[in-house]
C-alpha cells in the first residue's frame, strides 16, 4: 500500500473510532458505561474495520494478479514467437547446409539434417498465429519424405539422386519457412 493510502485509512479509522466513542458516551446510560461494554464495542468496530480493509486489499491484490497474469501470458507468447523465429532461421540455415552436403555427395550427413527439417516441419503447424497454406505445406512435407527416400536409394546405389530437383525442393521449403519467419517478425 502507498503511504497516502495508509494515512487515509488511519485518519478514517481514528475519526470513526472517535465518533463511536462519542456516541457511546452520549447515548449509553451511565450504569451501562462499563469498560467491558466499551471494549466489546471497540473490539466489534476494530474487527469490522479490519475486515473491510482486508477485503479492500484482497480486491486490490486480485487486480494486481490479473494484470500480472496478463503480462506473463504476453511475455510467454513473445518468447515463443522469438523461439519460433530462431528455430525457423536455424532450419533455413540447415537447408542450405543440406544442399552443400548433397552437392559434395555427403549423403549420410544430408540425410541426418533432412530428418531435422522433417521433424521441424511437423512442429510448424503448431506455431500459433501464422497463416499457412496447408495444401502447399503438406506438399512440401511430402517432398521432404520423398527426398529422404531418394537419399536412401542413392546411399544404397538403387537409384541416382537428382540433385537439381532435390535442391529445388529445398529452396521451396526454405522460401516457405522464410515467409513464415517474416510473418512472425511482423507480429
Amino acid at each position: 500500500m502507498k503511504n497516502l493510502t495508509k494515512l487515509l485509512l488511519a485518519i478514517i479509522f481514528f475519526v470513526l473510532l472517535g465518533a463511536i466513542i462519542g456516541l457511546y458516551y452520549r447515548y449509553t446510560s451511565q450504569e451501562q458505561q462499563t469498560i467491558f461494554n466499551l471494549a466489546t464495542l471497540l473490539g466489534f468496530y476494530v474487527s469490522i474495520y479490519g475486515l473491510a480493509v482486508a477485503l479492500w486489499q484482497i480486491m486490490a491484490l486480485q487486480n494486481i494478479t490479473k494484470s500480472t497474469q496478463s503480462a506473463v501470458a504476453q511475455t510467454r507468447e513473445k518468447v515463443e514467437q522469438i523461439l519460433s523465429i530462431s528455430d525457423i532461421a536455424k532450419i533455413v540455415t540447415t537447408i542450405r547446409i543440406i544442399e552443400e552436403y548433397i552437392n559434395s555427395e555427403k549423403y549420410e550427413l544430408a540425410k541426418l539434417r533432412l530428418c531435422d527439417v522433417k521433424d521441424f516441419m511437423m512442429r510448424v503447424e503448431f506455431i500459433g498465429k501464422i497463416e499457412l497454406d496447408i495444401e502447399e505445406f503438406g506438399r512440401l512435407k511430402k517432398r521432404v519424405e520423398i527426398d529422404l527416400n531418394s537419399i536412401d536409394k542413392q546411399m544404397s546405389n538403387k537409384a541416382k539422386l537428382d540433385k537439381i530437383i532435390f535442391c529445388q525442393d529445398m529452396e521451396e521449403i526454405a522460401s516457405m519457412l522464410s515467409r513464415i519467419e517474416n510473418q512472425l517478425k511482423s507480429k
